[in-house]
């Protein structure tokens, strides 16, 4: 069986994120109709013009697009499940042009011409840049920008209000583009007025602010959903949200370890009826050896999770390891899925600070000292400088008077005593102290020196 592979970059931090259990409540994916493939009846009629079924879709993952020529749009009568306290909208576009607060998709409700408002819009402004507005019950909306409009290009366009954070955010091709938390930005459409919501138009009733483009793979979710997860629909579609099992790993972990130590990759199943069965879990890359797995999942039930245990052991050696962990399972979409592991070992290890400013001067001061404090940050081994010295621009008028040669991590900071001496000049000087050491990835520090 060819399997397929999955490859994202994981660096290990110990941070456990527990995604929400998100509902696809609608999903029209325009292969050859409106219709809601999810089965929950939010079917669109066309209405005002045209729209066609039959351009090529954003990848080969989404099957066909809609095509927007002349103002036509899509219809969805209006449903609660369609205005959740928290949601996520995640689509593709690709506009023909800019500005008009041209519309991909819109479920608001201005009433009486915007006395008060609700809902959710993304809007191709005026100025050629993508839009999150939402309503918050109160003349005007609520603006989160995305920045700016692609003409003729595929563009993955998500935004997601989260109620219990009060917090709504906006993603580009994947990417978090903007953030904002604040009470009261976000009132439901059927508050007030029940509207329908619309794909290819922008105003509360459909008849202005059209889309002129395609749309392809539109769905709406009942929360949410994290970075990983808007990604990974971006990547493989909406479909592959609906793949029973599916794995998901946590993301982003970071360690910095002592040089034996033991860490957890978490491991949930996001699918809906199905256990999730780790068939195997290995090892490759560079560093492989300095990592053993110790003990990998049981089969893992629907909404549930599990641990892959790793060893850790640097045999006697500082710096970065790298390696990669390859998971095997029986999801559908992702037989394969690789993360990267880097660990840290950073010892001995120079903790000082980067900049040291010995002031201002008064005419005729001839000289001034100043104390850079260092210390060993690491874990067990001994730190040794090997050289302070000065470089820079203005270097002649700074001098190390003394520096500490070793320090142990048990020993109390230690002090680099510097001079500094103008002469005969005034202004501002700087230079640069060269602090060369056995830190264990840092092995030449800069520090910034200024005086006046």
């Amino acid at each position: 069986m060819m399997r397929k592979g999955f490859y994202f970059s994981l660096l290990l931090l110990f941070l456990s994120i527990i995604p929400s259990r998100a509902e696809l409540v609608a999903h029209w994916p325009f292969d050859t109709d409106a219709n809601d493939a999810t089965g929950n009846g939010h079917d669109g009629q066309i209405a005002n013009g045209t729209v066609l079924f039959e351009n090529i879709g954003a990848s080969n993952r989404t099957g066909t697009a809609a095509s927007f020529p002349d103002n036509g749009r899509i219809d969805i009568p209006y449903s609660p499940d369609l205005n959740p306290e928290s949601f996520t909208v995640a689509l593709w576009a690709k506009p023909s042009s800019t500005g008009g607060y041209a519309s991909p998709i819109t479920s608001r409700n201005d009433v009486n011409g915007g006395q008060s408002t609700h809902g959710y819009i993304i809007y191709n402004d005026n100025g050629g840049n993508w839009n999150f507005w939402t309503g918050d019950g109160n003349p005007g909306w609520d603006t989160l920008y995305g920045g700016p409009v692609s003409i003729n290009e595929w563009t993955h366009l998500a935004i997601s209000y989260d109620s219990e954070t009060e917090t709504k955010t906006i993603w580009i091709n994947g990417t978090q583009k903007g953030t904002d938390s604040a009470p009261n930005q976000y009132s439901q459409n059927g508050t007030v007025d029940a509207m329908d919501l619309h794909l290819g138009a922008g105003q509360d009733d459909g008849a202005n602010f059209f889309f002129s483009g395609d749309l392809d793979d539109v769905g709406i979710w009942n929360e949410a959903l994290p970075e990983e997860e808007i990604k990974s629909i971006m990547e493989n579609g909406i479909s592959s949200s609906l793949v029973d099992p599916r794995i998901s790993v946590s993301s982003e972990f970071t360690a910095q370890l002592e040089g034996s130590e033991t860490f957890s990759i978490k491991v949930e199943n996001r699918g809906e009826t199905r256990d999730l069965i780790i068939d195997s879990v290995e090892l490759t890359g560079a560093d492989s050896s300095n990592f053993t797995i110790t003990s990998s999942p049981d089969p893992i039930e629907p909404g549930s999770e599990d641990m892959i245990e790793v060893n850790f052991d640097s045999q006697g050696k500082t710096g970065q390891f790298k390696a990669q962990i390859e998971i095997y399972s029986n999801d559908p979409n992702l037989e394969l899925l690789t993360a990267d592991l880097l660990i840290l070992v950073h010892d001995p290890s120079l903790g000082v600070e980067r900049n040291l400013n010995f002031g201002s001067f008064a005419s005729g001061i001839s000289s001034q000292t100043a104390n850079l404090t260092i210390k060993n940050t690491g874990f067990s081994r001994e730190l040794i400088i090997s050289r302070a010295s000065i470089i820079g621009k203005n270097a002649e008028n700074f001098e190390v008077i003394s520096f500490p040669e070793s320090l142990d991590k048990a020993d109390e900071p230690e002090n680099i005593v510097l001079n500094f001496n103008p002469g005969d000049n005034e202004g501002l000087f700087t230079a640069q102290l060269e602090i060369v050491s056995n830190d264990a990835l840092n092995k030449t520090i800069i520090i910034n020196l200024s005086a006046e």
